[in-house]
């Protein structure tokens, strides 16, 4: 599939400015084809135009788009195309020849605001002749364009947002899947009682089970038990070294080629993972099966099943080894790193759980490339997270490279994961029990997100979804204390979970059952709940004392229908 992306558009609809931000966030070049024509005839467009005429101006212009095309079909680059060049079908042929054409669409007295606001005639010499233009060329731009995008949506940001979701696996052939052979980026987490390597690369999970070898004690059999999502494969049943389909077929024949036992159980998929007969089916199993204290667990999927089979693992015969490969954004960047494991009861989620930190963690963004965009998105709030909480620098980054994180581009996720799991470990080294204080911290956004995931009925929201609500609910309650007062960090909090588009608060919700679970929290004090908020990003604090009232307030002024742009 060609590579190249080319933003097609009338005058004012924002192509340079969206172009920019869309190559910024893929890691692309950017290429304006005004720019290249300005450059040749060493004038401004402008002054070209009125000097030389529009003839002579599409002339050049042809040429232009043409060494754009061949430019962007060799690296993927972003194009944006003058709004008069879809008159001559060379440039059209050439573009959709190159890559996949955008056409963004706005109204004409929205273009004709934004002209003025810009300069007007004075910058584009055509706007005095718009509405006769614009009803000639709107009908080549659709049928110009691949795909359609509002141009009127938001700011440059929000749109080019819109372009990444809306290409999607179009955009994912510019980056080739990584080499077998190339190297991983590691990342090592230190606790008191042990260190482990968390390995994050792009389609690398064939070399796993050779990496593997050195971390289990020696035994006079190399097997190993795989805990997998049931929609991540099909086993078949009463045989269970058995893996006959989805994505663990090609994990488990990686171990079996490289001389494993494979010993295969399938989990529910999503919280009822975390149930304990869940647990207790995995118990039976394992007795069945004579798994032995040097039997490494394999937990394959979400962080349901990391959660689940990682406290099996921890105690089952008082501890088995552990490695994690989970299969979802937020499993690799949270709840695969840091030992934590549970099962949930009936009204607190993760109620029941240990300490046990995994031997290995094995995160492979070639996973992530099927992921449900909701999925996706739930993952990136543990990732805005992260950057609220720790990194203002890692954040304003996410705001820049949100969109090739959203086109799955491996690079951008490699990226994001890296810095959410560097900043992770430092926290867990110091705090590895959650007992002094620092790991507590991580609970931003999460005291009213697991409230609300237990209150509305677990599956109802994803964890990164009521998490992001969660954090929602911080950053109003940090405003109205008088913090985040440093420059643009309030517009910066507000811009990346506005980002996350978790589903709306449920108007039907118990608030007596969501204060139940709220108050019991794992991190209160005596009766009081503790919330993390922002003094500013990168400065959390803890705060008791936070009334079911204020929290109430607080949903209500982020439902307020008339909100300005950027805020949630």
């Amino acid at each position: 599939m060609a590579k190249g992306i080319f933003l097609l558009g009338f005058m004012a609809s924002g192509k340079t400015s969206v172009g920019r931000v869309l190559a910024r966030g893929l890691g692309r070049d950017f290429i304006d084809t005004d720019a290249l024509v300005a450059a040749v005839v060493r004038r401004s467009v402008a002054r070209f135009l009125k000097a030389d005429g529009e003839e002579a101006f599409r002339r050049i212009e042809q040429k232009a788009v043409a060494a754009a095309a061949r430019r962007a079909a060799r690296t993927g680059a972003v194009v944006s195309v003058g709004g008069g060049a879809v008159t001559r079908s060379a440039n059209i042929r050439v573009m959709r020849r190159s890559g996949t054409v955008v056409f963004l669409d706005a109204p004409l007295p929205v273009l004709r605001r934004r002209a003025g606001k810009d300069g007007g005639s004075a910058k584009r010499p055509l706007m005095d002749q718009a509405g006769r233009i614009f009803e000639r060329r709107l009908p080549l731009y659709r049928k110009a364009a691949h795909l359609s995008v509002a141009a009127d949506a938001g700011s440059p940001e929000k749109v080019a947002d819109a372009v990444a979701l809306l290409l999607g696996p179009r955009l994912r052939p510019v980056h080739p899947a990584a080499s077998p052979a190339a190297p991983l980026q590691r990342v090592t987490v230190r606790t008191p009682g042990s260190s482990y390597p968390v390995l994050i690369g792009n389609s690398w999970l064939g070399r796993l089970p050779r990496l593997l070898r050195p971390l289990v004690e020696r035994s006079a059999r190399r097997r190993c038990v795989l805990v997998a999502d049931e929609r991540l494969a099909d086993p078949f049943r009463g045989f269970p070294g058995s893996v006959t389909g989805g994505a663990a077929k090609k994990l488990a024949t990686a171990f079996r080629e490289d001389g494993w036992d494979i010993l295969f159980r399938s989990l529910p998929a999503g919280e009822k993972a975390k149930s304990f007969k869940s647990l207790l089916s995995l118990y039976d199993f394992f007795l069945a099966n004579d798994v032995e204290r040097r039997t490494p667990v394999v937990a394959f999927g979400g962080g349901s099943v990391g959660d689940a089979a990682g406290f099996a693992a921890a105690t089952f015969q008082r501890g088995l080894p552990l490695v994690h490969v989970p299969t979802t954004l937020l499993a690799q960047a949270d709840s695969s790193v840091g030992g934590k494991t549970g099962v949930n009861l009936p009204l607190a989620k993760n109620a029941v759980g240990a300490f046990h930190q995994p031997i290995l963690v094995a995160s492979d963004t070639s996973l992530l490339e099927s992921l449900p965009e909701r999925d996706l998105l739930s993952g990136l709030a543990e990732i805005v997270k992260m950057a609220l909480v720790f990194d203002r620098s890692f954040a304003r980054g996410l705001r820049d490279r949100w969109p090739g994180i959203l086109a799955r581009d491996p690079a951008s996720l490699s990226w994001a994961l890296r810095r959410s799991v560097e900043l992770k470990a430092r926290v867990v080294s110091a705090d590895e029990r959650d007992l002094k204080g620092r790991r507590e911290l991580l609970n931003f956004g999460h005291t009213a997100g697991h409230g609300l995931e237990a209150a509305a009925g677990y599956g109802r929201f994803r964890h990164g979804e009521a998490v992001a609500w969660g954090m929602a609910l911080a950053v109003s309650l940090s405003e109205r204390r008088g913090w985040l007062k440093q420059a643009g960090d309030r517009d910066l909090a507000r811009n990346l979970l506005a980002r996350l588009s978790p589903p709306p608060w449920p108007c039907d919700l118990d608030w007596k059952r969501f204060a139940a679970s709220v108050g019991r929290d794992k991190k209160r004090r005596g009766s009081r709940s503790v919330f993390v908020l922002l003094k500013d990003i990168g400065e959390p604090v803890r705060v008791t004392g936070v009334g079911l009232r204020e929290l109430a307030s607080a949903v209500a002024e982020l439902m307020r229908p008339g909100k300005k742009e950027g805020a949630w």
